[in-house]
């Protein structure tokens, strides 16, 4: 199954990960930590293919991405 992954770069500078399977988009603080956060999505992906995971593959996918967004401080001025 095809999996996109969308950057988006707003006019004042913030930089959002956000991908085709849902959930909260990331918010990167810099362009560099977007760039890793790409990387280690798809060096995931690439790793979870390999061991044929999927029924586990993209639960654990979605419970990581839901801590990563507890442990970042809200941004208020952002939309949901």
């Amino acid at each position: 199954m095809a999996k996109t992954i969308t950057i988006e770069m707003a006019d004042d500078g913030t930089v959002m990960v956000s991908t085709s399977e849902g959930g909260e988009p990331y918010m990167c603080e810099s362009i560099a930590e977007c760039r890793q956060y790409v990387d280690n999505m798809l060096a995931e992906e690439a790793g979870e293919g390999s061991q044929e995971q999927s029924m586990e593959g993209p639960e654990e996918y979605g419970q990581m991405w839901n801590e990563e967004a507890a442990s970042r401080k809200p941004q208020p001025g952002l939309m949901a």
